[in-house]
């Protein structure tokens, strides 16, 4: 006899008793195994889920990496509070940037350097060295065309750029301050003078940012005549 699939007891039954019906008292029967009788080695086996252990230092290790965002935190706020300490010093030291007003009138770059160059041109023995305008206002320098053997500096030397200057309405009445300096070449010296201009929008950091400014330009000027 062919296998044949397993069915129930009952089915099996049921096929003898259609034989019989069929007559000759022949008797139609299989032995049909029942479900129970399958090896259940047969039976497809299921793969098992993957079990994720959890270590026992799991949550040791939170508390350290926690620890240790807290103290980094702490570090960037310490860092920034030492940039404000030192922004705060360099401010007073050199006094805050001053921008640019909307109309600096006769103080405007294009302006001022016009009325100097033009001062500066009827006067001779001396030349427009320079300006400083990356903010407000203006800082300016002349220096003397031609080395003198006199060291000494001062206004004095400059009185004739001076003049030229009161005439076209820059004198000193409008100065915020000045310096003079000079570069020795051998065994003579180049004179220079930097003024910076007095402005309207002043307050306590005025001075203090200018005479910053006065320094700074000077060295700049001074290093430049040097090179020549």
């Amino acid at each position: 006899m062919p296998d044949t699939p397993p069915v129930s007891r009952v089915s099996s039954l049921l096929f003898g008793v259609i034989g019989l019906a069929l007559g000759g008292g022949a008797t139609l029967a299989w032995d049909v195994p029942s479900p129970a009788a399958v090896s259940p080695s047969k039976a497809p086996a299921s793969e098992a889920a993957p079990v994720i252990e959890l270590g026992e230092d799991c949550p040791d290790r939170r508390t350290v990496l926690e620890e240790q965002i807290a103290s980094r935190r702490a570090e960037l706020e310490a860092i920034t509070v030492t940039d404000r300490i030192r922004e705060a010093q360099r401010i007073e030291r050199e006094g805050a940037p001053i921008p640019w007003p909307e109309d600096p009138g006769d103080l405007a770059p294009e302006v001022l350097e016009a009325a100097l160059r033009d001062a500066i041109a009827e006067v001779e023995g001396f030349e427009f060295a320079g300006m400083d305008c990356e903010e407000f206002p203006c800082v300016v320098a002349f220096a003397a065309s031609e080395d003198r053997e006199e060291s000494g500096t001062g206004l004095a030397f400059f009185e004739p750029v001076l003049e030229g200057l009161d005439a076209r309405g820059y004198g000193q009445d409008r100065w915020e301050g000045a310096t003079a300096g000079a570069v020795k070449h051998g065994e003579t010296f180049q004179h220079y003078l930097i003024v910076a201009f007095r402005h309207e929008r002043g307050d306590a950091n005025r001075d203090t940012r200018s005479m910053f400014r006065i320094f700074k330009f000077s060295s700049e000027i001074h290093g430049s005549l040097e090179e020549e």
